[in-house]
């Protein structure tokens, strides 16, 4: 899961940032916007909406941004092998969401900034769960904060 987390949504983000700051990219694109001819666009209707992938991405971030609506019941989080508890969670939770909302907000806008937000926040939650897979809670304790009865537990017990 976590190569997984890595791959596809910090390196491949990155290299198609990379990819599309690059120069010789936007004068490529320059170029075949000047090479079009001209009653092209006279057929096609001028649009303000971003291309699908950043419709996606912008789509991503908002869902993620209201997520935390649903995390603030639990009250307890673990990040980078702390276990947050009551206000600090809740904190936490808040400026993720903000995050969440303001990457959004720019990648609607088609500001750079936008999914540069969206890259590094994405990056800090992977070196965030790298650094829990090495540096575990007491996960039986976390759940039991996290509000789970004794059955549930009993079933997480059963896997290491």
């Amino acid at each position: 899961m976590l190569i997984f987390l890595i791959a596809v949504m910090v390196m491949l983000p990155a290299i198609f940032l990379i990819f599309y700051c690059l120069k010789s990219v936007r004068a490529t694109c320059k170029a075949s916007r000047a090479a079009a001819p001209e009653n092209a666009s006279a057929e096609r209707p001028a649009t303000t909406r971003p291309p699908v992938p950043l419709l996606i991405l912008g789509v991503w971030e908002s869902i993620t941004a209201l997520s935390v609506f649903v995390c603030l019941f639990f009250r307890v989080t673990v990040f980078f092998g702390m276990v947050l508890e009551g206000l600090a969670a809740v904190l936490y939770f808040l400026t993720y969401s903000l995050f969440s909302a303001f990457a959004a907000w720019l990648i609607f806008r088609r500001k750079l900034l936008g999914w540069q937000i969206a890259i590094a926040k994405t990056g800090i939650m992977a070196l965030s769960a790298l650094v829990i897979c090495f540096h575990a809670p007491d996960w039986a304790l976390l759940y039991r904060k996290m509000g789970f009865d004794d059955q549930i537990l009993s079933f997480y017990n059963q896997f290491p």
